[in-house]
This record gives structure tokens, C-alpha cells and sequence, in this order.
């Protein structure tokens, strides 16, 4: 088996109201952490990672989406997924909440960079961890830590392949 990591921003744009495309493609937050230490971790992570032959030529793809619905304060861990049966890949998602400036202060400065009618569904394959902003400097140590830590989660938890639990 293999796995892949990717890491996007859930957040519009900085500058979504401009006319030059340089512009558009601002994201701040996609900036503030270190993508190879993450990569890292990762790999540690899955490396000793035994599956079942039924399942060994398979890819699970793990999407880590940094915001979204503002007012969050969570870590959603959403474990059924997708499978995509003719490419034989599974992926599933993590959506990390990030703050705004208003609650706490090396937040998000822009409001209108979140999706405000954008809302969590409730599911019961979807594991919820609460987040309190002010355990954290800034937002690269906010991040960072989070990452990790949904990570490890959801391979230690497990996720479900044709039958198959993959996890730590």
C-alpha cells in the first residue's frame, strides 16, 4: 500500500476581489508551516504499516484542508471517504478550523476569506476534536501541531479499506 499526503487551503483567496490572477492565488496560510517537516512525520508515521495482500496495491490518500467554516473551533477527522474502485484509491479528509484576528490575535485578518454558510455535517464517520487557540503561540505552531496530531489519530483509530483496517 501506499499513502499520499496533501495539504490545501479551505480558505478564499486573500485577495478574491482583485482582477490579476498573481493576486488571486495569495494564501497566507499555506505559507506558515513546514510542508517537509510535515511530509516527514507522515512517512514515520505509515512506514510500518502492514495491509493485506487484497488491499496492497491500493493508494490511501490523505487531504488536510486548513480552514473553512469560520467560528469552528475543531479538528474533523472524516475517516469513510472515497474510494475510487478503478484507480484503487481511498481517500479520505481532515479539515483543521483556523481562527480569526477577532479571537485571537495571529489569526486570520481577513473575515471574508471564510465561508460563513459553509457548516460541518453531522456524520457518524467524522471524528470531532476540539481546539482551544490560546495553547498555541502562533499560527505556524497551531498548524504544525495540529496536523500531527490529526494524523495520528486517524491512523490510530483506524481506516477501513474493503474490510481491511489500516492503521498504527
Amino acid at each position: 500500500m501506499r499513502f499520499k499526503l496533501s495539504i490545501e487551503s479551505g480558505l478564499y483567496p486573500e485577495n478574491q476581489f482583485s482582477k490579476t490572477l498573481s493576486q488571486v492565488q495569495i494564501r497566507p496560510e499555506m505559507d506558515c508551516f513546514d510542508y517537509k517537516n510535515i511530509e516527514t512525520y507522515f512517512n514515520d508515521l505509515t512506514k510500518d504499516i502492514k495491509v493485506d495482500n487484497s488491499i496492497d496495491d491500493w493508494i490511501l490518500s490523505i487531504r488536510i484542508y486548513l480552514g473553512g467554516a469560520m467560528n469552528e473551533k475543531e479538528i474533523a477527522i472524516g475517516k469513510r471517504g472515497v474510494a475510487y474502485l478503478i484507480d484503487k484509491e481511498k481517500e479520505v479528509y481532515i479539515r483543521i478550523s483556523l481562527p480569526t484576528s477577532d479571537e485571537i490575535n495571529w489569526g486570520i485578518t481577513k473575515r471574508h476569506r471564510f465561508n460563513e454558510y459553509s457548516k460541518r455535517k453531522t456524520d457518524k464517520g467524522i471524528t470531532v476534536m476540539p481546539v482551544d487557540y490560546n495553547q498555541f503561540k502562533n499560527m505556524t505552531d497551531y498548524i504544525e501541531n495540529s496536523i500531527k496530531l490529526a494524523l495520528k489519530r486517524a491512523l490510530a483509530d483506524g481506516i477501513t479499506l474493503k474490510g481491511q483496517t489500516i492503521k498504527i
